[in-house]
């Protein structure tokens, strides 16, 4: 099995256009990564460098100690939103084999339709309700040709089919005679002297149309003037000559499709059974039974019912659904397939899947079912095949929750942070998601997160619905006008608060765009970034007034999580190194430039040597940035807080 997948575009921001994403045998990776760090372009390369028919000369590549690794037949990478994906807008099935079903009887019903239009308008042709002895029906009667019959009433009728009509009009003798002398006369063939009499066709009866059309000196030795009659009809109905060819192409794709009707309907018991684990699932998910189910209809077709009602196309279900469908989805057919590579393969199975954002676009209602279900997916195939997770996603609460899943599963796994022009950067997964959230609007209120500007909206949101619904089981909105609430902030402070929260409200970003306004000439952003820091300032300052040792025990707590980072005591250790070898090398470069400079002291090299060395700290930093945070800390967290504390006692003195 790979060891690594080594993604190469330019789409990545990374140095090089280059990751490498790596971990121990048996290790799931955990994936952590703001909008805009490379996630979806990770996901989409992967699913292209197994599919890729060029994947030898491909850069993005897996790899099995640094070399090129192709995956064997037993090797599968599942990539989600691209493998086993219902497109919502083009409507692909869901279940292959049922939709496959109603293509068929589509085409077949299409077939069946034109047959009836062409064996119904030679029956009626040359007659009419108040003439019903012209139609070729009665006509062709004498001829042996009764499959076809018709009367003012019913009009035209079959004893079987159409097509069988059409198949005894062109096996008949009357037929093979009509084709035998237009071959032998290619001057006189009808087609051609219909198409010049085209404009008298309409206001000829049929009949007379004939006369003008065919010679009958062919047949007069063989058949009676009543049949002279008839042979002229026949010979003047439009398409006569092609309909037997036609016949014959209807009559081998009816039997076609029948054949292939036969063998889905034969794995109709499966896909039952499909249906039964996808309603289970769903019903589980949303704790609901009846919110999205499947069906079979008398025609082997699926049907969707909401709540009981059916649901005409899935596009029209809401996002929330879409996902949970295609969660689903995904997991059972990577069922299906295993049983299939164990078959084939004769061996175990060695499976990856990669999970970009599957809990995105969830309300918070379905969230509970789909972590379970998740849970219990990983649970399952890692009981069945050899299983390696990889998971990105955005969002800190779906990235705490699969971490706490893949422990208490028993999983290794390593986690990392996916950070612009840096890539893959490890990170201490036992972090409080929401403790990180307070710690980062705390830093962009005072300026040293300027790079959470894009996204620090959800951020502020996220920390105040977090602390409004466990604390006091009610919207973030609330915070600012419940009464009970308001009696813990002072008097001044309470207009400020409920004024700005509609600030904050407005100040948030979606996960697939900023908010804009547009200008004639520009597009800014909705709020700029000082404008963001007054109201990171202001949430702070909520909470503050609300629970000062809330908001205390979280900071202290983040900060000693720092603290427990393996690699920390190294960070520092190493930035101490190059601090003592810049402050060495300032001392000797102050003492040269002291000395005149007649003796000739290499001056310039010192300088080099200063340059090198902070650069070295500077690219140290922003690989450690989250160790870099804990040393901005003084090593005193009581200490620390106090100094904190003051600074936002500074905001709460503010007019906003």
């Amino acid at each position: 099995m790979f060891d690594s997948i080594k993604i190469v575009t330019e789409f990545l921001p990374y140095p090089e256009n280059m990751l490498e994403m790596k971990s121990e045998k048996g290790k799931d990776l955990l994936i952590f990564g703001r909008n805009g760090s490379g996630k979806t372009t990770i996901a989409r390369e992967v699913y292209e460098c197994q599919n890729n028919d060029d994947r030898y000369q491909s850069k993005s590549h897996f790899s099995l100690e640094n070399e090129k690794y192709i995956l064997l037949d037993s090797e599968k990478v599942y990539v989600y939103g691209y493998d086993h994906f219902i497109d919502f807008k083009t409507s692909k099935p869901v279940f292959e084999s049922s939709d496959k079903i109603e293509e068929l009887q589509s085409q077949m019903k299409t077939t069946e339709d034109k047959i009836l239009f062409f064996a119904s308008a030679l029956a009626k042709f040359g007659g009419s309700k108040s003439r019903p002895d012209d139609t070729l029906a009665r006509r062709l009667y004498p001829f042996g040709i009764k499959n076809a019959s018709y009367n003012a009433r019913t009009k035209e009728s079959f004893s079987g089919v159409g097509l069988e009509y059409i198949k005894e009009v062109c096996d008949s003798e009357i037929y093979q005679e009509l084709e035998k002398h237009r071959l032998e006369n290619p001057s006189s063939q009808e087609g051609l002297r219909l198409r010049d009499l085209k404009s008298t066709i309409n206001p000829l009866p049929p009949i007379e149309l004939a006369n003008k059309v065919i010679d009958l000196s062919y047949f007069k030795n063989k058949y009676n003037d009543e049949q002279l009659k008839t042979i002229k009809l026949l010979s003047v109905f439009p398409g006569l000559f092609g309909l037997k060819f036609s016949a014959k192409i209807w009559s081998q794709d009816l039997d076609k499709w029948n054949k292939q009707l036969d063998k889905l309907n034969a794995s109709i018991p499966f896909v039952k059974e499909i249906l039964e684990d996808f309603n289970s699932e769903l019903a589980l998910t949303f704790f609901d039974e009846q919110r999205l189910r499947f069906t079979l209809n008398s025609r082997n077709i699926y049907e969707v019912s909401s709540r009981g009602r059916l649901v005409g196309n899935l596009a029209q279900l809401s996002t929330a659904e879409q996902n949970i469908l295609n969660l689903i989805y995904f997991f059972l057919k990577i069922h299906s397939d295993i049983e299939k590579i164990k078959l084939d393969a004769n061996e175990e199975p060695q499976i990856t899947i990669l999970l970009d954002d599957p809990v995105s676009s969830t309300d918070f209602d379905n969230k509970i079912g789909i972590y379970s279900f998740l849970r219990n997916q990983i649970q399952r195939l890692g009981e069945k095949v050899d299983l390696k997770c990889i998971v990105l996603t955005h969002d800190e609460e779906v990235f705490y929750h699969f971490d706490k899943t893949l422990k208490d599963l028993g999983r290794s796994r390593e986690t990392f942070e996916l950070v612009r022009e840096n890539g893959l950067i490890p990170i201490n997964s036992e972090n409080n998601f929401y403790s990180t959230c307070l710690w980062n609007v705390f830093n962009f209120a005072i300026g040293q997160k300027d790079e959470l500007n894009s996204y620090i909206g959800n951020i502020m949101r996220k920390v105040l619905e977090a602390y409004s619904t466990f604390n006091y089981a009610i919207d973030m909105e609330e915070l600012s006008t419940d009464e009970e609430i308001l009696k813990k902030i002072s008097n001044d402070r309470k207009n400020i608060f409920e004024r700005n929260m509609y600030r904050l409200l407005l100040n948030s970003e979606s996960h697939t765009a900023n908010s804009f306004k547009k200008t004639a000439n520009q597009s800014v952003s909705l709020f700029d970034i000082e404008e963001k820091k007054k109201t990171a300032k202001i949430v702070i300052s909520l909470l503050y007034s609300l629970d000062d040792l809330h908001l205390k025990k979280h900071f202290i707590f983040y900060a000693k999580q720092h603290e427990k980072l393996k690699n920390y005591k190294e960070f520092k250790k190493e930035l101490d190194r190059i601090d003592k070898d810049i402050n060495r090398f300032e001392t000797d470069l102050k003492n040269k430039q002291s000395v005149p400079a007649e003796y000739n002291l290499d001056i310039e090299e010192t300088e080099k040597q200063i340059s090198e060395k902070k650069a070295e700290r500077n690219g140290l930093i922003n690989k450690n940035e989250k160790l870099y945070d804990m040393l901005l800390i003084n090593k005193d967290a009581d200490s620390w807080w106090e100094n904190t504390e003051s600074e936002i006692q500074k905001w709460l003195e503010m007019n906003f």
